[in-house]
């Protein structure tokens, strides 16, 4: 079977993706994506009248969502004003001729984006083989990578269709199968990017559907307040490490490209005071183990102080008035308005919530401040909040559903529920946002403190405590930086009952990459070492060479002076040949022997002058010499050699 032949007919990846593509040929808004699929849908059932079950079956099988009624209603309104229905005595009926006049466009791309969604399922099919040793089938890597990004992108949660058959495999924890996946493109495989993307982009547009409002056309939303959770301000604070907060940075300056008002509430300025202060402490006391084991490791990366979490609790609120956050410490209560706060804490604590108090303060604020109303289009004024956790957004809505309609805009709601309706009025200015908060994911999924972690820290102790492995050894492997990463590594295939062997593997291998890594850094140290000794030896022979210079330059000045002296003295004291001339000397024979003894002297003289210069001179220069070099290399003669200084 070739590659092509392994995509099913409606691929929800093909789909998704499909529905991104036609993005650019959109006329009107986001709804006039979905008419090609059912232009495509409504050839295939081959039937006059619209069963609005049937079409509804079929969004089904296209993007395994299920899509609300009055989802259907709007693209039923939309395709009978584009011509490709009719309405009569409240029936639509289907107009063929259009119908497949429009299909044939689509499917030219179809076949392009078959292509593109194959390589990347052949890609991580390749990485199961290649990382974990794992035969992935194409269904299930094609079904596992659909299921990721809809898990972590998608908004339409309650509406997921969870009929899909999984293929059977040994892989036991596929959140960090895929996590690491995506990781690997991003770091290995960048020319991957624009294809997941294109999934990703179609994923955010396919949430379109589930939205209540279909005929907003604002851009600007000043109307909207938006109070952000405490994960998100740490987060945005870096505290998170760099993926998140880069990701986080680009959802805050779409909200504000788009005029919405970003605030937090007073008690979670304080509950991030709260956290700042419980970081403070544990670094103080050294009590690491408290700590989420990734910030942990970042704090040890970063090298962070108490004095520092100190400064950031002190600046959080100048760093939030930088990022055009406003802390609401103003907001009052409207008794008529109030829910039932002790019943919503009950319902938290019932489904597992420990602390509950800033939850339900901030949730409770912002239903208060809807004053009752259901707010069902993106005109009208509301404020939501805005969280990471999952499940408090489906419990406390849940707890709501009687007090709000169903198709309201949600009291409490997650950053990809506020992106993707903010993005669709701004694709092109934040292009990369996306692929980002894939991103950032799937790095939470690789960071996060889950079961497999768990349950590896509860075994690594029980065999500390039975022997089985030494306290140094424990202490070394607890604290490495790749332990968390290894455990997560070795749960794709053992899940939570990882075996006794694979944690000694884990050490053994923990333990060489130790002593790899101190050899390793030995090794650069001496070469380090032996880099400065050449580059000393290097520079101690050109100073050396000056030092020798200056030395000679001198010593010569002082043996031409002494020299000099010399002779002047000579010539005014010693003997002279006008003496001679005076004297009345008639023998020639006395007369040359005087001459001749006198230019002997003169000979004398002169040899003693350069005899004596070059003395001095050979002994100053071996004196400076001795003595600059000194100053300079601490070099001792003979003699100090060993003698304490005076």
């Amino acid at each position: 079977m070739s590659v092509m032949q392994q995509i099913e007919k409606n691929s929800p990846l093909v789909n998704i993706s499909l529905l991104e593509s036609l993005q650019g040929k959109k006329k009107s808004d986001e709804l006039d994506l979905f008419i090609p699929f059912l232009a495509d849908i409504l050839e295939e059932l081959n039937t006059e009248t619209i069963d609005k079950t049937e079409l509804q079956k079929a969004f089904i099988e296209r993007f395994k969502i299920v899509t609300p009624l009055e989802a259907l209603n709007s693209l039923l309104i939309r395709a009978k004003n584009l011509g490709l229905l009719t309405k009569n005595n409240k029936q639509f009926f289907v107009q063929f001729l259009k119908v497949n006049e429009l299909t044939k466009q689509s499917k030219s791309k179809k076949n392009e984006i078959k292509n593109s969604i194959n390589i990347i399922v052949e890609c991580l099919i390749a990485y199961g083989k290649e990382e974990f040793g794992e035969e992935l089938t194409y269904e299930f890597a094609e079904e596992s990578l659909y299921n990721f990004i809809r898990a972590n992108i998608s908004i339409f949660t309650d509406n997921i269709d969870g009929g899909i058959p999984e293929t059977n495999t040994k892989i036991k924890n596929k959140q960090y199968l895929l996590a690491s996946f995506i990781k690997y493109i991003h770091q290995q495989k960048k020319s991957l990017i624009p294809d997941v993307t294109r999934i990703v982009k179609g994923t955010l547009l396919a949430n379109y559907l589930t939205f209540a409002d279909k005929t907003s056309q604002k851009t600007k939303f000043n109307n909207i307040t938006i109070y952000l959770d405490t994960p998100i301000i740490i987060g945005l604070l870096g505290w998170d490490g760099p993926t998140r907060k880069k990701s986080l940075h680009e959802f805050l300056e779409l909200i504000i490209d788009l005029n919405a008002n970003v605030k937090i509430f007073d008690v979670t300025a304080k509950e991030i005071r709260g956290v700042f202060s419980f970081w403070g402490e544990t670094l103080q006391k050294k009590r690491y183990h408290l700590l989420h084991e990734m910030t942990r490791q970042l704090f040890n990366s970063r090298g962070v102080t108490p004095e520092q979490i100190n400064t950031e609790s002190v600046l959080l609120e100048s760093n939030l008035s930088e990022m055009a956050i406003e802390v609401d410490n103003d907001f009052v209560l409207k008794e008529q308005f109030c829910c039932d706060e002790n019943r919503l804490k009950k319902f938290l604590n019932r489904v597992g919530f420990k602390r509950t108090s800033h939850d339900i303060t901030c949730v409770s604020r912002v239903f208060n401040s809807r004053e009752g109303k259901s707010i069902n289009s993106l005109d009208e004024k509301f404020s939501t909040f805005i969280t990471p956790n999952k499940s408090i957004e489906n419990v406390t809505n849940h707890f709501f559903k009687k007090e709000i309609d169903k198709n309201s805009i949600q009291v409490v709601a997650s950053e990809k529920w506020l992106a993707t309706f903010l993005w669709l009025k701004h694709p092109e200015h934040f292009a990369s946002l996306p692929f980002d908060m894939l991103l950032t994911d799937a790095y939470t999924a690789l960071n996060s403190d889950d079961k497999f972690w768990d349950s590896f820290l509860k075994r690594f102790k029980d065999l500390k405590h039975k022997g089985n492995i030494t306290e140094d050894d424990f202490n070394l492997v607890r604290w490495n930086s790749s332990l968390f990463n290894m455990v997560q590594h070795a749960s794709v295939l053992s899940g939570n009952d990882i075996a006794e062997d694979d944690i000694y593997a884990i050490v053994e291998e923990i333990k060489s990459k130790q002593i790899f890594e101190k050899n390793a850094e030995i090794a650069v140290k001496e070469n380090e070492l032996g880099f400065v000794k050449e580059e000393f030896n290097h520079a101690s022979q050109k100073i050396k060479k000056l030092i020798n210079i200056f030395t000679h330059s001198v010593s010569a000045i002082v043996a031409i002076i002494y020299a000099w002296l010399w002779s002047v003295g000579m010539y005014y004291f010693g003997p002279s040949v006008d003496i001679l001339d005076k004297q009345d000397i008639s023998n020639n024979l006395v007369e040359t022997s005087g001459y001749l003894g006198f230019f002997i002297l003169l000979i004398l003289a002169g040899g003693g002058a350069l005899g004596g210069g070059l003395c001095i001179y050979n002994k100053i220069q071996s004196l400076l010499s001795i003595r600059i070099t000194k100053q300079f290399f601490l070099e001792k003669d003979d003699k100090d050699r060993g003698q304490p200084k005076t």
